[in-house]
């Protein structure tokens, strides 16, 4: 049974990880925050929140039931269009999850959390078409019914433009160039902003790194616009420049290492199993992971993974 080649860069596991952890809600007035903003994304990738003083917020958590009324036409809002299926009758209760709890430093005085859908009657339970319910279940139930663990890691690539209409980026340059980040830009000054943010989105357990990116596209846009400026992360803004990305590094184990073992040079069964699972659905995923028509549509016989080719659906390591 021969071994995997040396691996290079840091190696991630769930065992060297450790999970996010939140600042205490009682010390929150000390770090000076004033508001909550209690927020949720929807199917359309929209954030959405209320926003409350953290006073209210506090009694709120106290309270015997916790949380806030949202319409139940919440899921299907497209714009100001409700989709087919949806209706605006009846509301659903929105419960703060405060191992979310995240200091907004692009906002001083403001934290932000995620929650979790519940319904009202007969008794408050999860509501199935809440995003971060749905991906709970899939890392507490079932992989955890299988004795698997997964590390995300999540890499956000955006634009700064100066102008949407016409579209005009704020910095141009060829890929990777120093052009892009000259000293004393406003590009350069927006970058290093964010880096103060400590925005890096993993690797995580996949929940806190769903968590991490909604946050760290917040904050993005935010810094962007307290400078004048539009962050977008369209995956492609001129037909004849290279897009943006978001890629998703995803690691899978088993909690028992003793059968994380390889027996090809490159993947582990375990491994294979995710991967088969992943193309089993494909390229259905691809709409929404690389929604440009020469990526969704392959042509016959195009390989929609591989190891070294960024423009497939899927790559190993």
């Amino acid at each position: 049974m021969s071994a995997r080649p040396t691996p290079y860069g840091r190696v991630y596991t769930p065992r060297n990880q450790h999970p996010y952890r939140p600042p205490a809600v009682d010390s929150l007035a000390d770090s000076g925050i004033r508001y909550i903003r209690l927020q949720w994304t929807d199917f359309t990738n929209l954030t959405r929140f209320r926003v409350l003083p953290l006073a209210t917020f506090l009694a709120l958590l106290e309270s015997e039931s916790p949380g806030v009324g949202i319409t139940k036409a919440a899921f299907g809002l497209v714009g100001a269009t409700l989709a087919e299926g949806f209706s605006v009758t009846g509301e659903y209760v929105y419960v703060p999850d405060t191992e979310s709890l995240r200091i907004c430093d692009y906002a001083p005085g403001h934290a932000s959390v995620m929650g979790w859908f519940e319904r009202k009657e007969p008794e408050a339970h999860m509501v199935k078409l809440c995003p971060r319910t749905l991906l709970k279940r899939i890392e507490e139930e079932e992989a955890a019914a299988a004795s698997i663990e997964f590390l995300v890691g999540i890499k956000t690539e955006f634009v700064l433009l100066d102008s949407i209409d016409p579209i005009t980026p704020a910095s141009n340059g060829p890929w990777s160039s120093s052009a892009k980040l000259r000293s004393g830009s406003i590009s350069t000054v927006i970058l290093e902003d964010i880096a103060e943010c400590d925005v890096v989105t993993g690797p995580l357990a996949p929940l806190q790194a769903a968590d991490a990116l909604v946050f760290t596209r917040e904050t993005i846009y935010n810094i962007a616009s307290k400078h004048g400026k539009r962050a977008t992360f369209a995956p492609r803004l001129f037909t004849d420049e290279c897009g943006s990305a978001a890629n998703v590094s995803i690691s899978v184990h088993r909690m028992d290492i003793s059968n994380d073992h390889t027996d090809d040079n490159v993947m582990n069964a375990l491994e294979r199993s995710f991967l088969q699972g992943v193309l089993n659905h494909a390229p259905g995923p691809r709409g929404a992971d690389a929604p440009h028509a020469r990526i969704v549509r392959p042509r016959a016989g195009q390989h929609l993974v591989g190891r070294h080719v960024r423009l497939l659906g899927a790559r190993q390591p």
